[in-house]
């Protein structure tokens, strides 16, 4: 919740969402994104009880994460200021 983009483990505030689809993808062209032949994920898991996931056995390689989120996960709108 400091807006920094990392997730403080120590920060009651800052905790994962259990559920959420994570899908990751191979990045051939090393990019840095996803585009014409790369669309299709390569692995799909689903976050547990503490927003934690984990891909393993990877290839060397360079990958992309992306996410849906869950079904009842809260949704912000509006402007920060």
């Amino acid at each position: 919740v400091d807006d920094n983009g990392v997730q403080d483990l120590t920060n009651p505030l800052e905790y994962g969402i259990a559920g959420v689809t994570v899908n990751l993808y191979f990045d051939a062209n090393g990019d840095g994104m996803i585009d014409g032949l790369e669309l299709t994920a390569i692995e799909t898991t689903t976050t547990d009880a503490e927003g934690n996931y984990f891909f393993d056995n990877l290839a060397p390689g360079d990958y992309q994460v992306g996410v849906l989120p869950a079904t009842d996960a809260p949704v912000a709108s509006g402007t920060q200021s």
